[in-house]
C-alpha cells in the first residue's frame, strides 16, 4: 500500500485525482490482502486435489539451526 499512498500523494492531480484530505487505513488493506491470500490457497488446494496431487503438509529443521 505505501506505493499506492506515494502516488496518491505525490503524482493524483497528474493522475486526476483531487484529496482534501487522504486517509489510508492500513488496517483495512492488511484484512484485504489477507482475504485475497485465502481465497488463493483455496484455488491452488483446489486445482492440487483436482489434478489428484498429493499434498504433504510438515515442518523440516536443517542442521545448525538454519531453516
Amino acid at each position: 500500500m505505501p506505493r499506492v499512498a506515494h502516488t496518491l500523494r505525490e503524482r493524483g492531480k497528474e493522475l486526476g485525482f483531487s484529496f482534501e484530505n487522504l486517509k489510508l487505513d492500513y488496517g483495512a488493506a492488511v484484512t484485504r490482502s489477507r482475504q485475497v491470500s485465502e481465497r488463493h490457497v483455496k484455488g491452488v488446494a483446489f486445482l492440487m486435489n483436482k489434478n489428484k496431487i498429493d499434498v504433504i503438509m510438515g515442518t523440516v529443521s536443517l542442521p545448525g539451526g538454519t531453516a
